[in-house]
């Protein structure tokens, strides 16, 4: 089982190197996610690979409790595949890029990681940034990714309530990168902290002109999205008929 799970770890820990470094693993800490349109290609791509192979084997497997596992793998894949899929194809993203830097940089910044381990931070911070060879800065990729989809007819934007109360908090996350630098006393830090900071502000004045005015002020999803969300977490109740029934007991 864990073979199999193996193929689509390795997928994880090679397209977000941040959740690699979170588990532990101290060759991923300077790395970052690239988010670019040819990587989610790519991404999509190996999880599609990685499940036919999950699907061959659970033809051959004779024991019952592999073939459960490989079972809840295939589904679990095919369900990010749907997900993925149902996102291109009518979904405007909302990508919070403080946030996610924050994030990245809290992984390593943190007391409960070696100290060895925490001036990674710095590179990942100058790759966030751009400021690293073959690297662009977050902000410019998420930007990329979100115009690729504005661009498609019939699109359905995030809701207004989720885009207001992630640029509320922004300012916080911003500033809380530099306090985990000064925290741990890294060097270095200050001159891409600048530069990241000014890309961040911009992106989410970009946000606010291009996203927000057309944010729909409904939070509830479309049916199909809501039944792919309830499947995820184990409700294969169709949302009408689980609607009803609630209905019914209450």
């Amino acid at each position: 089982s864990n073979e199999y799970a193996g193929l689509l770890t390795e997928i994880e820990k090679k397209h977000s190197p941040e959740s690699a470094s979170s588990d532990g693993l101290k060759q991923y800490d300077e790395l970052i996610s690239v988010e670019t349109h040819e990587d989610d290609v790519a991404e999509t791509n190996e999880r599609r690979a990685a499940l036919e192979k999950l699907k061959a084997a659970l033809e051959k497997e004779q024991d019952k409790n592999v073939k459960q596992d490989l079972e809840i793998m295939i589904h679990s894949t095919e369900l990010a595949l749907r997900f993925h899929e149902y996102s291109e194809n009518h979904l405007i993203p909302y990508h919070n890029a403080s946030a996610e830097v924050y994030s990245g940089l809290q992984t390593l910044l943190d007391d409960q990681v070696s100290a060895d381990r925490r001036p990674a931070a710095v590179v990942r911070l100058r790759r966030y940034a751009g400021l690293e060879a073959g690297y662009t800065p977050l902000a410019d990729e998420l930007k990329k990714l979100t115009e690729l989809q504005l661009a498609k007819a019939n699109m359905l934007y995030p809701s207004k309530a989720r885009v207001e109360s992630g640029l509320s908090r922004n300012g916080l996350y911003v500033d809380g990168i530099a306090s985990l630098f000064k925290k741990y006393n890294l060097q270095g830090w200050e001159e891409p902290y600048a530069k990241l900071k000014v890309q961040l502000t911009a992106y989410d004045d970009w946000e606010k002109t291009t996203i927000l005015p057309k944010a729909r002020t409904d939070f509830r999803q479309p049916p199909e999205l809501y039944a792919l969300s309830l499947e995820g977490f184990g409700i294969d109740i169709p949302p009408a008929e689980l609607a009803a029934m609630a209905h019914k007991a209450f």
